[in-house]
C-alpha cells in the first residue's frame, strides 16, 4: 500500500511495523516480510509514534484544532483496539518510549522540554532542555532507555 507522508514506524513485538501515514490519517499494519495486513482510519492524524519491544501498545501524537495529545492502541491479531487518550496542553515533537514510561518532546513557553509521563499520561517530571545547556531546533526522532536516558535527533541543527 503506498504511503505518501510516513510521519512514523514503531515495531511490534512479532517483528510486524505500524506506520503511521499523516497525510491519509491512517496507521498501517504490516507484517515482518513488510507486506500490507490492514489498517484503521483514526479521528486524528498521526503524527509521531513510538512503541516498547515488551507488549503490543503504539502511542500515537496527534494535534487537531482542539487538543495536542496521544493516543494508545493494542495491536493483537492483526486488529487495532483503542485504549486511552492523553490529552496535552502543548504541541508533542516527538516522542520516545519504554518500560517505565513515556517521554514527549514539547514546546513550552521558549525551550524545548522532556516531559516524562508514566503511561497512563501523569506527568512524573518536567526538564527544561535551555536551562539544562541544550538548545533544539527541530527534534525529529526521540529514544528513551530503560534507565531513562534519552537520545534526541535534531533536524535543524542536524546533530544528535
Amino acid at each position: 500500500m503506498f504511503l505518501t507522508v510516513q510521519s512514523g514506524a514503531a515495531f511490534l513485538p512479532n517483528g510486524q511495523l505500524v506506520i503511521a501515514d499523516r497525510k491519509n490519517q491512517r496507521l498501517k499494519l504490516l507484517n515482518q516480510e513488510l507486506e500490507f495486513v490492514t489498517y484503521i482510519s483514526p479521528d486524528i492524524s498521526p503524527l509521531k509514534i513510538a512503541s516498547w519491544r515488551n507488549d503490543y501498545l503504539v502511542h500515537v501524537v496527534f494535534k487537531n484544532a482542539i487538543s495536542n495529545g496521544i493516543k494508545v492502541y493494542q495491536v493483537e491479531n492483526n486488529n487495532f483496539t483503542h485504549k486511552n487518550t492523553m490529552t496535552r496542553p502543548w504541541p508533542i515533537g516527538a516522542i520516545g518510549r519504554s518500560n517505565a514510561g513515556i517521554a514527549v518532546m514539547q514546546f513550552k513557553e521558549d525551550a524545548w522540554q522532556i516531559h516524562l509521563l508514566d503511561l497512563n499520561g501523569k506527568l512524573l517530571q518536567e526538564i527544561d532542555l535551555k536551562k539544562e545547556g541544550y538548545t533544539l531546533s527541530q527534534p525529529e526522532c526521540f529514544f528513551i532507555t530503560q534507565e531513562l536516558n534519552f537520545v534526541i535527533s535534531d533536524r535543524g541543527h542536524n546533530s544528535v
